[in-house]
């Protein structure tokens, strides 16, 4: 039986969700086994919500930011710290990220980790050969002069494709639609445009195209911004869900603070 699952400290992004945690901005883990975890983007109270659900810092083995946005990478120096048995403790885990996301970590707290990768697009290396884990670096479009990645994870047969923050761009269908299944950034619903996030009408049609390849077998949104959920108005993450997989066939999940996946 297959114990590798995925988990949500949050799902919330942008800088509403930083400032006030209406919405948790922890990332998520990639859980192999029990045995191996790998947490990405953890952005501000991170930390917090680990001790939330009771899952120590120290059982983290590998951390990936697709980049260096405080939403994504805030916390990354304080799990550094956690993931240490102790202050005289030797560097343990690896860090992955863009070489700016890289630079962006300061010294001090880059010593702490026992390995560090820099991934450009295409990029693939091996996380662990004892897990069997692989990650390749995806393209992502997010802002001018910053450097933005998405992955994809594999291990055990499965593949999970992470957006990270990006606009939709040529070849985005292409490059998840081998992954079995799909962590989708949704910055806005339907009718929203932007030129530095995914909305609903951006995504669908790709998803629908990714189906097609006969991987796909979900959807998980997250990562959603003021537009989707708001103190003002009415929750609209699950919502959003239900009209991707309407449109589309695929089952599709809104993600929220413990929500659990089984890989």
């Amino acid at each position: 039986m297959n114990k590798d699952y995925l988990l949500f400290f949050g799902n919330g992004g942008g800088r509403y969700n930083s400032v006030t945690q209406y919405l948790a901005t922890g990332g998520f883990q990639i859980v192999i086994g029990d045995k191996f975890r790998i947490h990405v983007d953890p952005g501000p109270s991170t930390t917090a919500y680990l001790k939330q659900m009771n899952v120590s810092p120290e059982t983290v083995n590998a951390i990936l930011v697709t980049h260096l946005h405080l939403d994504h990478a805030h916390d990354v120096p304080i799990l550094a710290e956690g993931m240490r048995s102790g202050k005289t403790a030797p560097p343990v885990g690896t860090l992955v990220g863009t070489p700016d996301t890289i630079a962006g970590v300061d010294e001090y707290h880059r010593g702490f980790f026992k390995q560090i990768y820099q991934l450009s697009v295409g990029d693939r290396f091996t996380l662990s050969e004892d897990h069997q884990v692989e990650v390749t670096a995806t393209h992502a479009e997010h802002c001018k002069n910053l450097q933005a990645i998405g992955f994809i994870v594999s291990a055990n047969g499965w593949r999970v494709g992470i957006t990270g923050d990006t606009v939709q761009y040529p070849g985005f269908t292409e490059a998840y639609s081998n992954v079995n299944v799909l962590i989708a950034y949704l910055r806005g619903p339907e009718n929203y445009i932007s030129k530095s996030h995914l909305s609903l009408d951006t995504l669908a049609p790709s998803v629908a195209e990714m189906r097609k390849a006969g991987h796909l077998r979900a959807v998980i949104l997250t990562h959603f911004g003021w537009r989707i959920t708001n103190p003002g108005g009415p929750i609209r993450s699950q919502e959003q869900a239900s009209k991707l997989k309407n449109h589309t066939d695929v089952p599709t999940h809104a993600a929220y603070l413990g929500f659990k996946f089984s890989l």
